[in-house]
């Protein structure tokens, strides 16, 4: 999908006339922006739920070391 910008850019080069009618081609299209997970792949569609999700996510890396010593401490202290 080409974004606002090039498909103004593509129509002033062709002529200014055409500027207005690939804006309205563009009415009615949404776009999504996707935060996805780089450790476990989970997608959110708002930085806000990326942002909770970074803290919630088993696979992120100082959530697996936390658990680590989370674990080795209940060894250590026999609970």
């Amino acid at each position: 999908m080409k974004s606002n910008e090039r498909i103004i850019a593509e129509a002033m080069i062709l002529g200014a006339e055409l500027v207005e009618s690939c804006e309205a081609d563009l009415t009615g299209h949404m776009m999504v922006k996707a935060y996805n997970c780089p450790y476990c792949g989970a997608t959110n569609t708002s930085a806000v739920d990326a942002e909770a999700h970074d803290g919630a996510c088993t696979k992120h890396p100082l959530a697996v070391r936390v658990a680590e010593l989370e674990a080795r401490l209940a060894e250590l202290t026999g609970k």
